[in-house]
């Protein structure tokens, strides 16, 4: 179904307009709204490795607007059961917010409906007693993904002062996502949670710090010393199979670029879930100076080496973000069932790769609806490698 040109903002406003209307009238029976000194902040975010890095900008935000009061977050890893429990039981990228932050709580997505946590978590929301709650969401967050956190605060004990409710445009309506993009709403999903501290003091913000604090403690000292050595990093893996560009074209990719530099070093990174991914690589490739870190560093300390890489290369997922919010070099490559730009890394250092294809924006993950995942296994090895050896030149 298709809308006229003629009609589409009009559309988009009047379904806005009544989810918002619908937010606003449940928020008021739920929350109070307050003009008092704001000492105790909450701030609420859901997600893995790259959706919290899109948060921290916002995170950053918070901080600067209240530099003296003391700042609690409270984040969930995914509220997605099955993404839930292939998540660590105590993820570490929360740990790049310590500067940021006073206190961080954690619950798993899995457990998030358990009587027991949710009772934990409102005596010590009733303790605290916060008198601001920022809700970080993608952006493109519709009135039920809303509707869940608001409820959820309100179970916990939340009483007022609540930002972050608003929907800019709802992404579960597949009727008008092309109209989204045709319009230019669809973004960069950093954007999402600074709509939280616009809808706070009515400000734009122009230019987000989009950027990474490294806490070098957490650093070993082998690594510290594999940071002064000319290197590339390279991400071959990523939960699901539209992500993943062909282990084959990183193996056509990598001898390219050795064999223009044979004193390059060659990094791989990952969690356990990528292994399959880098013991191949290592196994073909047999390069002296290829080394596999996969499981093997810490993620403070994968992020140590990011930063002071020459060049970053890998699938859209959490290290690519992490590398794009280090400002190293990276070239990104992009699946195409999301709208250009949306998901992909933030930031001038970045380089997304993405092609354009007859069956792109189906948003269908995790699977292809084709089942040939076209697009990403047709990025082009000599696309990557003219990107690359720009750079390293």
């Amino acid at each position: 179904m298709r809308i006229n040109v003629n009609w589409q903002n009009i559309v988009i406003k009047f379904f806005t307009i009544i989810e918002n209307s619908i937010i606003r009238i449940i928020s008021r029976m739920f929350f109070s709204e307050t003009e008092q000194e704001i000492k105790k902040v909450l701030v609420f975010t859901v997600g893995g490795l790259g959706d919290f890095i899109a948060t921290v900008p916002a995170i950053k935000k918070i901080r600067e607007i209240f530099p003296r009061a003391y700042i609690i977050l409270l984040c969930c890893d995914s509220t997605m059961i099955n993404i839930s429990r292939r998540m660590p039981k105590n993820p570490e990228w929360y740990d790049f917010v310590d500067h940021l932050v006073d206190e961080k709580m954690f619950i798993k997505g899995v457990l998030i409906r358990n009587k027991k946590n949710i009772k934990t978590i409102r005596n010590y929301i009733k303790t605290q007693s916060p008198d601001a709650t920022f809700i970080l969401d993608p952006l493109g967050a519709g009135l039920i993904n809303k509707l869940k956190k608001i409820v959820f605060l309100k179970m916990v004990g939340v009483k007022s002062n609540v930002f972050g409710k608003r929907v800019l445009f709802d992404f579960n309506m597949k009727i008008l996502r092309n109209t989204y993009f045709t319009l230019g709403l669809i973004r960069n999903t950093i954007w999402g949670p600074l709509e939280a501290i616009c809808e706070y003091n009515g400000q734009q913000i122009i230019d987000p710090e989009y950027s990474i604090n490294i806490n070098e403690n957490k650093v070993a000292d082998y690594v510290k010393k594999l940071g002064s050595e000319k290197y590339i990093v390279i991400f071959p893996g990523g939960f699901f199979p539209f992500k993943l560009w062909p282990i084959e074209k990183y193996i056509d990719l990598l001898r390219r670029l050795v064999a223009e530099n044979n004193e390059l070093n060659v990094y791989l990174i990952g969690a356990s879930s990528d292994s399959y991914e880098c013991d191949v690589l290592v196994r073909l490739l047999n390069f002296s100076k290829l080394k596999n870190f996969c499981n093997k560093l810490n993620l403070m300390e994968t992020a140590y080496l990011l930063k002071n890489a020459m060049l970053y290369i890998g699938n859209d997922s959490g290290p690519s973000h992490l590398s794009s919010a280090l400002g190293t070099q990276s070239i990104i490559l992009e699946h195409a069932q999301d709208y250009p730009g949306y998901w992909c890394p933030y930031g001038e250092n970045v380089h997304p790769i993405r092609i354009s294809i007859e069956c792109q924006y189906c948003r269908t993950y995790p699977v292809c609806p084709t089942g040939t995942l076209d697009c990403i296994r047709k990025i082009k090895v000599e696309d990557v490698e003219a990107i690359a050896k720009k750079i390293l030149n």
